[in-house]
């Protein structure tokens, strides 16, 4: 599990590498004088840049009196993601706690099969067990492989949320995830009940609403 999620995220940061084209964007839109001050700093802070840190404000004030260029300044905001980000790793937010399970509770492994989307990403995903169990009539992702999930890459900011839907005698369970880059994860679970049972069928991986990847479940 924690293999899956940080070969999915080494991939998401080589597709989101032009996320760096955010920075760009908002320098040109600061330059061309659309965007203030404030509303150029705000962005930046939501981008997870300290804009109060003092390596900031001395690349700003190099950058704006033209003494470092354009391109310098952008791989220098870059690299403050990076290092914003290792600051603050040791305060991730996890939205819930590792919980032993009751005797009574039983882990179902399954595979991702017949992958559709990016082709590098499938063939990590192919290689992944995902555990589920059945808890208060809904199914969830096993927590302790949840927490390896937190814990797997810097780039990880938190849960935004768990959604669980169903309809009739089937059922959608999702994690929301926020990238340090800004963008959301969402991992998609669709399955079926049947007596006391539950049977999962299909995955999806979204980013900012875009789908990545979908794929069949298929249990081990």
């Amino acid at each position: 599990m924690k293999k899956l999620f940080i070969c999915i995220f080494f991939i998401f940061f080589t597709f989101f590498a032009n996320g760096d084209e955010k920075i760009s964007k908002l320098n040109e839109l600061y330059l061309s004088g659309v965007l203030d001050k404030s509303s150029y700093l705000g962005s930046l802070e939501n981008l997870g840049i300290n804009t109060s840190n003092e390596i900031f404000i001395n690349l700003f004030d190099l950058f704006s009196d033209s003494t470092l260029d354009t391109e310098s300044y952008e791989k220098s905001l870059v690299n403050l993601i990076g290092l914003s980000n290792q600051n603050n790793s040791t305060n991730k937010s996890v939205l819930f706690e590792s919980k032993k399970l009751n005797n009574d509770e039983t882990i179902k492994e399954y595979k991702i099969v017949n992958c559709k989307g990016d082709s590098s990403l499938c063939e990590f995903l192919e290689q992944s067990n995902l555990p589920f169990f059945l808890e208060d009539k809904k199914v969830v992702i096993d927590r302790e492989a949840i927490q390896e999930f937190i814990d797997s890459d810097n780039s990880l900011q938190r849960i935004m949320l768990t959604k669980n839907f169903s309809k009739n005698d089937t059922f959608t369970h999702i994690i929301q995830i926020m990238h340090l880059r800004g963008f959301l994860l969402d991992f998609k679970f669709t399955g079926y009940f049947e007596e006391d049972d539950f049977f999962m069928t299909d995955f999806s991986l979204t980013a900012n609403g875009k789908e990545m990847n979908s794929s069949d479940l298929e249990l081990i």
